[in-house]
């Protein structure tokens, strides 16, 4: 498995604005995967597992766990599962796919798996 951390760099960010910033990107990755009805409850379950955790602000740490079928959400002592192998492949091609949300990050996985071999 893998791991990816995001932490907050600002007041603005909310539980509510990183949902839905995740659900517009997650969407269509979601539905090369699944149906439409399918791509929807498994996006609904992954923000009920964002909002339902402690309120964000400056240094909040959310740590996604990438395992085979699975995302383990942390952020502090709070901690949700949310099962759906479709939204583990679609939450890592958010940021190493064609169409990546920060380019320079994916420059730096590959770079850093480059020197991993």
């Amino acid at each position: 498995h893998c791991s990816l951390r995001i932490v907050v760099t600002s007041s603005l960010v909310t539980k509510h604005k990183l949902s839905e910033g995740l659900r517009e990107s997650l969407k269509p990755r979601l539905l090369e995967r699944l149906k439409s009805a399918e791509a929807e409850e498994v996006l609904e379950s992954f923000a009920t597992a964002l909002t339902d955790g402690p309120a964000l602000k400056r240094g909040t740490q959310l740590l996604f766990t990438l395992q085979q079928g699975n995302i383990h959400l942390q952020m502090g002592k709070y901690a949700a599962d949310v099962k759906s192998k479709a939204l583990v492949q679609a939450l890592l091609a958010i940021y190493v796919d064609g169409k990546a949300v920060a380019p320079e990050f994916k420059d730096a996985i590959f770079k850093g798996l480059t020197r991993s071999f």
